[in-house]
């Protein structure tokens, strides 16, 4: 047998080698210089060889440069080896780019060079393997050279993902076999195009972009040889391929207009499906008004009656409103006439007037003379009631007295006691530095009860520990919310739609923590609003407040003494303590009390005879600028008479046991004196330092205390101590005078009570003689009252006249236009008579056939309804059909763009892209060819000389030697057998 392989190579090496020749004599021609702005134009070939079953033994890139003057090539690419088939120039390789520097001298025309690299096989548009049965058992390539038998040879052709979109929407693939018809006994090739030529048969496969090919060819065989198969990868550039793109952009126009024209359809089909029950419902519409064209064709008789009765009422009508005229005429007469009378009325009224009003005159005189008696009637009244009153007064007082001189008496026991014991209890909370403390303390001072005190502390202080923790909670959610919303920054400038899930995540996200925060300041607000209710906040600003106040300060803004008893609490403190400020005013700024004992040093004597303290009067200062307060006389400003200035009236600071003296050493005692008024404020927890109370069964003595009394632990304290026990005895005397006096009041009750009881019955008999002269009076004044009621009466007579006068003659003119009116009437019901008689006659003599015609039409309008509503009824089997055919041509076309192929979206105008690099420029032509190896059994004569020169022959020598096969193919089918 002879082998086709063999002569198909001896008879392409002479073609090719001519081929060569010519190659080389047309780059020798040098290229003619352009100017600037020209480049090099290249085409790119790839060429791979593959083993039995598709894997990559060999493959190379071939880049034909048409230089055009450029010296300097550049090409991207990453490659194993790079090849100059041109010259000897050596390339520049830096990473990726390849850079060639020719000699501007011996420019060649074209330049070429070679490079090794196994990277576009991988991102070729298809990926090859093929597989081998012999009689249907699987069998390795290696072992099918000369066997006899039915081969199959199967192709699995299948798109690559990897490869660029340019690739795989836009390459075509053309596979080859050659098989010589007189080696083999059958061959089958299904969906292949299989041609005899020659004594050579060849089988065509051809596949289009984006498709998966799967292809099988038979052959049987007594010896089988295969020369391999050759696939051919190459974009399509046919000119009448600008038709497809220009059908996949038509597409994409009439997408729209016909999506559009689609909706149409469908919404006129629905309505047209809607339309059939009301056409129903018109038809049935139709037959019941012929009905009902039937039933007033049998009723006109009696319209034909009623229109009878109608003419002779109208009739009646006409012959009532024709003497309304002459009425109306006799109406007007009247009303003028009561015009000319009315006006006589009115002259008679004018004169009647002037006669009332010196009736009145005259009444108002008589009325003014007995003013005077009244007035002494008047007095004598008053003064009866006064003495009433007196009487009343005198024994009600007198008889109150005892009582309330008891109780005012025992109201101002103890007042020296109770007063130090209030100062000492505001001090202890003007100190205290617990919160808790101070609120229950202050709480207490106001009067609220011990219990009820801590129980509102306590609430207080949990309020405030919940609203801590609130905030708290609040800013940890502000700061997790704005973390969410940079991280949705960050997202939105990858996913400006914000419709990845993580973007909906982080917005959800943000809206629950906006959520949150809106509960948190709602609760907060809350707790806010119960401690400004529970008064919380008036607490919490005088606990910070009153470390920048002094005592007296505290005393007159926290527990809401008057300024004059705000000083004497101060003074009255600063001496019990027996000490002085020193470092300051306030504690916040360091100020503390001495706890230096009351004494008269000699050094101390000089200070206070030259500043003035309580050995000065309190009424004789050397400035006169004192000013006198309520409760105390001293000074609120620190004038010569005012004791040591600012540390007087600036109060104690700190507790008694505070060390505390100025720099002369002098002590801080104050100045003034106090009339004993009980003016502070707070309750009275302690009393064991006041003296018991007066005996209720013997006012003015005091009982027995029950213990001794505690001794006073300063000299400041036994002097306060000292005065309030003298503030109690001199109380205790004032009790005992008010008593005496309310005996001698008692004894004055009942003589100066008869008194006034004789004044006033005198009184009372005088009185009497004034309701005569109130009846006179009385009288007058209804005469007179009757007189200004009769004039008011006149006046509306003359008004009368004037409104009559007014519209007088708009009523003779609307008498005028009804007048008209009714002779216009009967003149239009005259006319109305009439035309109901021509209306009677006209229907009488058209009746018949107007209901005839009605009724055709009625019945002829209700069966074309139904018909059309019949017709309609098929809308919905139209738009099933429809959906059909859209259904159709949607998966036609997305066979052709995807599904199968990319037929569709073969772009012939596209710019090819480089197998290399994306960044070389758009080659001229690309090709891709591929040789997969041969299965035969080599001869044993050659053997040795072809395996020599398959060590010395180049990749370009194997495809050149490629080509060699094919031409021998071909031109083997015409020179018959060797």
């Amino acid at each position: 047998m002879r082998n086709p392989v063999k002569t198909a190579k001896q008879q392409l090496l002479r073609v090719g080698s001519c081929a060569l020749s010519a190659l080389m004599v047309l780059g020798s021609i040098p290229a003619a210089a352009i100017g600037d702005g020209v480049t090099a134009t290249y085409d790119e070939a790839y060429y791979a060889m593959t083993d039995y079953y598709g894997n990559l033994t060999d493959g190379s890139v071939v880049k034909s440069y048409r230089t055009n003057g450029i010296a300097t090539l550049t090409d991207y690419g990453d490659y194993d080896e790079i090849i100059n088939l041109t010259d000897g120039t050596v390339p520049a390789r830096n990473g990726g780019m390849t850079t060639f520097r020719l000699d501007e001298k011996a420019l060649p025309g074209t330049f070429y060079f070679e490079g090794k690299t196994t990277k576009p096989f991988q991102q070729l548009p298809w990926t090859i393997s093929m597989s081998y049965t012999l009689n249907g058992v699987p069998t390795k390539a290696e072992d099918l050279a000369g066997q006899a038998g039915v081969v199959e040879i199967h192709l699995d052709i299948v798109p690559n993902e990897r490869a660029s979109e340019y690739a795989r929407n836009n390459y075509t693939l053309e596979a080859m076999a050659i098989f010589n018809q007189d080696d083999i006994l059958s061959l089958e090739a299904p969906g292949a195009q299989v041609q005899l030529i020659g004594n050579l048969r060849a089988v065509l496969f051809l596949g289009l972009p984006g498709e998966e090919c799967h292809y099988t060819i038979r052959v049987g065989s007594e010896d089988f040889a295969f020369g391999g198969m050759t696939f051919l990868m190459v974009p399509a550039t046919l000119s009448q391929l600008e038709e497809i793109a220009k059908l996949s952009e038509r597409k994409d126009d009439l997408e729209d207009n016909y999506n559009k024209l689609s909706g149409s359809i469908d919404s006129l089909l629905d309505a047209m499906t809607a339309m059939t029950g009301s056409l129903n419902a018109s038809a049935n519409g139709l037959e019941q008004l012929n009905k009902a064209r039937g039933i007033f064709s049998d009723g006109k008789g009696v319209i034909y009656s009623g229109t009878d009765a109608l003419r002779e009422d109208l009739s009646n009508l006409a012959d009532v409103l024709e003497p309304v005229e002459g009425q109306i005429e006799a109406l007007s007469k009247t009303i003028s006439d009561s015009k000319s009378t009315l006006r006589s009325m009115t002259n008679t009224v004018s004169d009647l007037k002037g006669d009332l009003k010196d009736v009145e005159s005259a009444l108002r005189d008589l009325e003014d003379g007995t003013g005077d008696v009244r007035k002494v009637f008047s007095a004598l009244g008053s003064l009866r009631k006064s003495l009433k009153a007196l009487q009343e007064a005198l024994g009600g007082t007198v008889k109150d007295t005892s009582g309330k001189l008891d109780e005012t008496i025992d109201k101002n026991q103890n007042v020296g006691s109770t007063t130090v014991n209030q100062v000492k209890e505001a001090h202890s909370a003007y100190v205290e530095k617990d919160r808790k403390t101070f609120y229950q303390d202050l709480l207490e001072l106001k009067g609220t009860d011990t219990a009820e005190a801590a129980a509102t502390v306590r609430k207080i202080m949990a309020t405030r520990q919940e609203l801590s923790n609130l905030k708290t909670t609040l800013a940890q959610v502000e700061a997790t919310r704005q973390q969410l919303q940079e991280r949705l920054e960050q997202t939105q400038q990858k996913d400006p739609e914000l419709n990845s899930p993580e973007a909906k995540r982080l917005q959800a996200g943000i809206a629950e923590c906006d959520e949150n925060i809106a509960k948190i300041k709602a609760g907060i607000q809350q707790y806010e609003a119960g401690l400004e209710a529970s008064g919380a906040n008036r607490l919490e600003t005088a606990y910070q407040a009153k470390s920048q106040m002094t005592f007296q300060q505290f005393c007159q803004q926290v527990l809401g003494q008057s300024a004059a008893v705000a000083k004497q609490m101060n003074d009255l403190w600063l001496v019990y303590a027996s000490g002085k400020v020193k470092g300051g005013d306030t504690p916040a700024s360091g100020g503390t009390l001495s706890g230096e004992l009351l004494h008269n040093d000699s050094e101390d004597s000089s200070e206070k005879n030259t500043s003035s303290g309580d050995s000065a009067p309190s009424g004789d200062h050397s400035d006169g600028s004192s000013e006198k307060t309520p409760g105390g006389s001293g000074s609120e400003s620190t004038d010569a008479g005012s004791g040591t200035g600012d540390q007087v009236s600036s109060g104690a600071q700190n507790p008694p046991d505070s060390s505390n003296t100025d720099e002369n050493g002098s002590e801080n005692t104050g100045s003034g004196e106090n009339n004993g008024e009980n003016n502070g404020g707070g309750s009275q927890k302690d009393s064991t330092d006041a003296p018991n109370p007066p005996d209720p069964e013997n006012p003015g003595t005091e009982t027995e205390p029950d213990a001794p009394l505690p001794p006073s632990e300063s000299v400041g304290g036994a002097v306060v101590d000292l005065i309030s026990g003298g503030l109690d005895s001199a109380m205790a005397e004032i009790a005992k005078l008010q008593k005496s006096l309310a005996g001698v009041m008692n004894r004055l009750k009942d003589p100066t009570s008869q008194v006034i009881s004789d004044l006033s019955a005198l009184c009372g008999q005088i009185e009497n003689l004034s309701s005569l002269l109130n009846s006179a009076e009385d009288l007058s004044a209804a005469i007179r009252h009757s007189s200004a009621d009769l004039r008011d009466i006149l006046d509306d007579v003359e008004d009368l006249q004037d409104i009559l006068d007014d519209y007088e003659p708009v009523l003779q003119d609307t008498l005028k236009t009804v007048s008209s009116l009714s002779t216009s009437a009967i003149k239009t019901i005259r006319d109305t008579q009439g035309l109901i008689s021509d209306t009677e006659a006209l229907m009488k003599s058209t009746g018949a056939t107007l209901d005839d015609g009605t009724k055709q039409t009625l019945e002829g309008l209700a069966a074309v309804l139904r018909s059309t509503a019949k017709t309609m009824g098929t809308a919905g089997q139209i738009k099933d059909a429809k959906t059909s055919i859209c259904d159709i041509i949607e998966d036609t076309w997305d066979e052709y763009t995807g599904d199968v192929n990319n037929l569709l979206l073969m772009d012939a105008t596209a710019e090819a892209v480089s197998l290399t690099d994306s960044r070389n420029p758009s080659p001229e032509s690309i090709q891709i060819l591929i040789r997969t190896q041969e299965i035969t059994m080599p001869d044993e004569d050659e053997t040795e000389a072809e395996a020599a020169a398959e060590v010395q022959t180049t990749f370009w020598g194997r495809v050149a030697q490629m080509f060699k096969d094919f031409w021998a193919a071909i031109t083997g089918l015409f020179g018959g057998k060797d």
